[in-house]
């Protein structure tokens, strides 16, 4: 089954993406394919550089980009919400896109 996950939260509130988050590790090593996540409103933040955590907190972005790279899954931020939150070049492997092609790609 493929499986296209889509996140508005930020990455400061953690439950929704971290739940997020083990739903697409537990998708990929029960077989399926996650096509893409696409980070939308305060999601976009997930992309900003130099996001310092205190050392006890989950580091949500690490664990996107760590299962991101391992698996060949697209992480894609709304370019428009993105723009308005000051992220013009995102940390690697999120890219810019637009909400359309989130749907043309579902």
């Amino acid at each position: 089954m493929n499986f296209a996950i889509f996140i508005q939260c930020s990455p400061f509130e953690h439950q929704g993406s971290l739940s997020a988050y083990h739903f697409s590790q537990a998708a990929v090593q029960s077989g399926h394919k996650i096509q893409q996540v696409f980070f939308y409103q305060a999601g976009v933040l997930h992309g900003q550089t130099h996001v310092i955590l205190p050392s006890d907190e989950v580091n949500i972005i690490e664990l996107w980009q760590q299962l991101a790279n391992q698996h060949h899954i697209p992480l894609r931020l709304c370019i428009t919400q993105a723009e308005e939150h000051g992220i013009t070049e995102p940390v690697q492997p999120f890219k810019l896109s637009g909400l359309a092609e989130f749907f043309c790609r579902v």
